[in-house]
């Protein structure tokens, strides 16, 4: 390949290179913008290059990270706002029937302590002060980020209201749910109609006319009208109650269908088996933190973003409802 015209302009040694190709970007303003990055002529597929959005910003959660690149590799890739369309209410659908882990909805913003009055005390600031009320040790370290999710609350709470650290909400899982909704429409939407409402798609009525039939509701197995959510009020999930069998899932009015309590023997082998299958995954996990740790035993750990972590604390989860089957 020859050289271009302006390199054999310029006085040696000094030639141009050609650093990258945007073959379809979106500027959003100054210093914020990402492209679909081409460093060579002999490169197939473009790689996403992002600046300043929400894709490289750490103040940002994993549910609206990747909804936003889903979405900008579907548009680079198609240049179909239809395909966006599609891609994006499949990722609201997984949302919506809880098929995204936790990790993904974990905020981590920094903490400035002594800096906030009572009343504008940012969400994880007002995480850390919960903390520091059952232990004072607690303290974060000044600009030390701080993990929160948002749970569902009774109707007109307050964001501050509704925020709580990942442990308490697997602690208490059966008492608090993540708000889908807020995680969509005030993360991911306005995060998507910076970037696509220069090309004249509305966001929002895309998820406004997303079919909800496909959309499941958390059903609690122990679930009575009586039982309120940790502030005394109920919410919509508590008066749900699943209708499928805890052993085999079939529908059925009882916890155990008909089939299951004819058959008390397959029933209990196959309770212990679950059992044991579960004793057995806690205790890889177990090792497999005990290693990363480089420790000779189990040491706590509140790593929110690790994948292992995650997968314990969904274990410890479902002992409950083991411990309820035996």
């Amino acid at each position: 390949m020859t050289d271009p015209p302006l390199s054999t302009m310029s006085f040696r040694p000094v030639t141009l290179k050609l650093e990258k190709v945007y073959m379809g970007s979106v500027l959003v303003s100054k210093k914020r913008y990402v492209g679909n990055k081409f460093e060579a002529p002999t490169q197939e597929t473009g790689v996403i290059e992002s600046k300043g959005i929400e894709t490289v910003r750490r103040d940002s959660c994993g549910v609206v990270q990747h909804a936003m690149q889903v979405s900008l590799e579907t548009l680079f890739a198609s240049c179909d706002l239809s395909k966006v369309k599609k891609t994006l209410e499949k990722y609201w659908q997984q949302i919506l029937e809880h098929r995204v882990p936790l990790k993904d909805f974990i905020f981590a913003k920094e903490v400035r302590l002594g800096t906030y009055s009572n009343e504008s005390a940012p969400p994880a600031a007002l995480v850390s002060m919960m903390a520091m009320e059952k232990d004072p040790r607690a303290e974060p370290r000044y600009a030390e980020r701080v993990p929160y999710v948002v749970v569902n609350g009774p109707p007109g709470a307050r964001l501050m209201d509704l925020v709580v650290p990942p442990d308490e909400y697997f602690d208490k899982r059966k008492r608090h749910s993540i708000n889908y909704h807020y995680y969509i429409n005030k993360q991911i939407i306005p995060s998507l109609e910076r970037l696509f409402l220069l090309t004249g798609a509305n966001i929002r009525l895309w998820y406004a006319t997303l079919p909800r039939s496909s959309v499941k509701a958390r059903q609690f197995d122990n679930a009575t009208p009586t039982r309120r959510s940790s502030r005394g009020c109920r919410s919509i999930d508590s008066f749900y109650k699943s209708k499928h069998c805890r052993l085999c899932g079939s529908l059925g009015n009882d916890t155990l269908c008909a089939d299951c309590i004819a058959n008390p023997q397959r029933s209990l082998l196959a309770i212990h088996t679950a059992a044991t299958r579960h004793e057995k995954a806690v205790m890889t996990l177990n090792f497999v933190c005990t290693a990363c740790a480089d420790r000779d035993a189990f040491t706590s750990c509140n790593n929110v973003s690790c994948r292992v972590w995650n997968h314990i604390k969904l274990f410890e989860t479902d002992k409950s409802t083991l411990s309820y089957q035996e």
